[in-house]
């Protein structure tokens, strides 16, 4: 082709080349200028709706004016067909082509990332998103410039997609993992990419990595990369937070924007810089005179007196966070870890955490060792708080025990630090911890006021429980994200503690034991958690005030709130040494499964792979599709969304959207419409409100009405509860009707011929059943007793057939019974995990069901101020 003439382009040399076409230098011979020409390959442009796709966003890109972003002239095509861009043709080299020479060192590749951060930043406020952001696509001009090419030709290729046969491991180790799982993406997507390319920069190796594509993709989407403390000494804090937010796993957890990212690069680029002193330069240069001397002394006269009169008086107030602090990361070797305590001298920990059957119980382990064995063999429901006494002899808890037949209450429990005998101390507590001198205990007790109030009590105690001194109380509204947390002053005279408020926020208040006087030390209107009091006066704290939940610390005598961690969140604090010199966290993600499980012979599939909160499935009547919710950011996110995936687990559909949470999805019997409930945790339990959304049209919602708890009679009508009623409605009218008696709740069964009840009265308690033609002339007068005393929960019933629970206990068994008669009989398979959140297709031969997780990882901060 050198030598040959295209349109009016006359080809002079090879370029390069590679899997999205080959790349010549060329001549314009109308305008007299050197341009780059890329012949794309024949096949990715044989589809016409592909062709028309790329066309259009080539010019879109071919629009954006950004000195990082390579220019395109024209887009054109030769008289056999073949399609060509027209480029501004710059002199230098790959950003591929650099990093084969080795790793770049950090001011050159915070440089360079700035640039291209740039680039992709004005290329996705014009809607455009890349998708095929990679070292490769990245030139680097010689002055230093990066200019990033090569808009759209991922979407012509298909890889917003699973990749195609013969794709290189080149182009998928750079792909997000929505790209990887072929679910819808965004700018994000580029962001993910975006990190990868930083990494590589700096290590000279991708942070994903496999022999081949599956073991590749695995990696994306499940492993963790290489810490890049492994690679460069004294790494900044600030680009572990980059990357690590950058290459979260979910598109929630990472940067939202590439703003967002630009702000903490120029942040590092900042902090890596050399301060120079051009006056003092220039100086130099000139020759040093008396002048000088007089300018330099007055200099130093100046900045000695705004130090004095400024900078010591605030450094003796407050002490500074070390922006040199060094992290490390603290492996655990369980899952599911929960509650945490560091001993005074931060060599040991002590933890709860649960099994695959849901027990819970305390463990121990050394800290530098890393070895891991067990305090308690308590096999709790749940266990709130652990605390290591001062002397490191005993360990408190908070439990609640669960056994066959009924729910113990909490209570607090101590046992001694290297494990024994439990020993209950205070009965119905839900958390405690220790004096600094342990001297005493503290610990609080709640108690409901109402359906949405809860009082909050404050107790202190000898160790051993006696001597019992309340201290405070407070009622709160309790809906939304409940939080409670409080931490003792290092002087003993006040404590810090969170206020709940009924729209959904908590702020940090302080009072004041003797006298009882409070103040507020955060406004935020924002989550706050986990508080606790330093040795040096600061309170550090969890929040969601900047969207992710991080930790955050302010001087307790008030200020404005300084931001300590970075990270996706959520972060919660462990444990500060009593020289604030150390600090330990936890980030700390809920994660949850959809798997679907075949009641004949046992087998299960997992139908979720990406890290994200994923609950209450519900199967379809054929089996075909499976709705549940996911909560899009971290557990202190009130908004959830219902989603659809087919039973083979491949395209997941997002249904509905908005900022409240939707919940308890429920299908019709054709699979045409889902039910589901939402609820603002601003407003009363009883404002929740009731939805349709047709399966293959979802943008236009329904309003049926207030309630909760949906089940179908056939394809078009249904039963709602609102508190203790039912009633009745239909997908054809948007009006609801009351339907029976007062404190019963109806569930329609057997294709609603029959019509199941829990009847709340306490004469007649229990659950009922009748037919439907009977129910309507007499109501439960006549209907049969299914269980005496309980009810029987919503989730059981939501198919419409047979009654199936699981056992108590977390023991992974489900039951039925048979509807009408009542039989009730072990399914006889284990599920690993299963609990009560589950739905059964109507045939009864398969289970769809959730399993919670708790992933927690540890972070040590050491040199935390200066």
């Amino acid at each position: 082709m050198i030598g040959q003439t295209i349109s009016h382009y006359w080809i002079l040399e090879r370029l390069g080349g590679g899997g999205m076409g080959v790349v010549y230098k060329a001549e314009d011979t109308k305008l007299k200028r050197t341009v780059a020409l890329k012949f794309l390959p024949p096949e990715l442009t044989l589809d016409a709706e592909a062709k028309e796709r790329f066309i259009h966003e080539a010019q879109a890109a071919s629009a954006l004016d950004h000195n990082n972003i390579c220019t395109i002239h024209e887009i054109g095509e030769t008289d056999d067909g073949q399609m060509f861009i027209a480029m501004a043709c710059y002199e230098g080299e790959t950003l591929k082509k650099k990093i084969e020479r080795g790793p770049l060192k950090i001011e050159e590749a915070s440089d360079l990332a700035i640039q291209i951060a740039l680039g992709l930043s004005e290329a996705h406020a014009h809607g455009i998103v890349h998708r095929d952001v990679k070292p490769a696509n990245i030139l680097i001009t010689k002055s230093g410039v990066a200019k990033i090419v090569d808009f759209g030709l991922a979407k012509l290729s298909g890889r917003t997609k699973l990749t195609k046969a013969g794709s290189t491991l080149g182009t998928v180790a750079y792909m997000s993992p929505e790209q990887l799982q072929g679910s819808d993406i965004d700018a994000r997507a580029d962001i993910f990419s975006f990190g990868v390319v930083l990494y590589e920069m700096l290590t000279g190796k991708t942070p994903f990595r496999g022999d081949h594509e599956a073991a590749l993709m695995y990696s994306i989407v499940s492993e963790e990369p290489e810490p890049l403390q492994h690679y460069i000494a004294d790494v900044p804090s600030e680009l572990i937070h980059i990357l690590s937010r950058a290459l979260e796993k979910s598109p929630a957890d990472r940067y939202k924007t590439m703003d967002d990212l630009l702000i903490d690069l120029r942040r590092l680029r900042k902090e890596t810089s050399k301060v120079s002193m051009p006056a003092f330069r220039h100086i130099a240069q000139r020759g040093f005179t008396w002048k000088h001397a007089a300018f330099i002394g007055l200099s130093v006269i100046i900045i000695g007196a705004l130090a004095i009169v400024f900078i010591l008086p605030s450094l003796r107030k407050t002490p500074q966070l070390n922006p040199d602090m060094r992290l490390s990361t603290l492996h655990i070797p369980v899952r599911n870890v929960g509650a945490t305590s560091v001993s005074r001298d931060g060599n040991w920990m002590a933890f709860s955490a649960r099994d695959d059957h849901g027990k819970a119980n305390v463990y121990m382990m050394n800290v530098s060792e890393g070895r891991l064995r067990p305090v308690t063999n308590d096999s709790a429901a749940r266990i709130f708080s652990v605390a290591i006494s001062p002397d490191q002899s005993t360990i408190l808890y908070a439990r609640r025990l669960q056994q066959e037949g009924g729910t113990y209450p909490c209570e607090v429990v101590s046992v001694p630090f290297l494990g024994g005998r439990s020993k209950v101390i205070i009965e119905e507590a839900q958390s405690a911890g220790w004096f600094p001198d342990g001297s005493r205990i503290y610990f609080s007790k709640f108690s409901s006021v109402g359906s949405s109030r809860l009082t909050i009590e404050l107790w202190t105690a000898k160790p051993d429980g006696s001597d019992r001194r309340f201290e405070y109380a407070d009622t709160v509204d309790q809906r939304g994200n409940f939080r409670f947390s409080w931490d003792l002053s290092p002087d003993l005279k006040s404590f810090a503690w969170t206020r709940n408020h009924s729209e959904g926020y908590t702020e940090i208040i302080i009072r004041e034991f003797e006298t009882g006087h409070e103040r507020q030390l955060t406004f935020d209107k924002k989550i706050a958690d986990d508080v606790a009091w330093t040795k040096n006066d600061h309170i550090i704290f969890s929040s969601n005030r900047r969207g992710n939940v991080n930790l955050w610390i302010v001087p307790s005598s008030g200020g404005e709130p300084e931001q300590l961690t970075r990270g996706s969140g959520a972060d919660f604090l462990v444990w500060v040494s009593a020289d604030c010199r150390r600090m330990i966290y936890a980030e700390a993600q809920s994660l949850g499964h959809i798997k679907l499980g075949d009641l004949v012979d046992g087998t299960v599939r997992q139908l979720t792979v990406d890290e994200r909160s994923r609950s209450q499935p519900s199967i379809s009547s054929s089996g075909a599709y499976i709705a549940f919710v996911a909560r899009e950011e971290s557990e202190y996110s009130a908004r959830s969304d219902i989603y659809v995936v087919d039973r083979q687990g491949g395209e997941i559909r997002r249904l509905t959207d908005g900022p409240e949470s939707k919940y308890t999805p429920s299908w019709s019997p054709d699979e045409i419409w889902i039910a589901y409930n939402v609820s603002n945790p601003a407003e009363p339990p009883d404002s929740n409100r009731v939805y349709l959304i047709k399966v293959d049209n979802p943008s236009q919602p329904r309003l049926i009405g207030k309630g909760s708890a949906v089940y179908w009679f056939n394809d078009r009508e249904f039963i709602v509860w609102r508190s203790m009623k039912s009633y009745r409605g239909s997908v054809d009218r948007s009006d609801l009707v009351e339907f029976g008696e007062d404190s019963v709740r109806i569930i329609p069964i057997l294709d609603g011929k029959y019509l199941a009840a829990n009847d709340f009265r306490s004469s007649r308690r229990g659950a009922w059943i009748t037919t439907a033609q009977s129910y309507q002339s007499f109501g439960l007068k006549d209907a049969r007793q299914l269980v005496k005393g309980i009810e029987l929960q919503p989730e059981f019933a939501r198919d419409g057939r047979d009654w199936f629970y699981t056992e108590p206990g977390g023991k992974g068994y489900l039951h039925r019974i048979s509807l009408p008669d009542g039989k009730d009989e072990r399914v006889g398979r284990l599920f690993e995990g299963l609990g009560g959140d589950f739905s059964v297709r109507r045939d009864g031969k398969e289970i769809a069901y959730s399993v919670q997780s708790r992933k927690t990882r540890y972070v040590i901060i050491d040199s935390l101020f200066n």
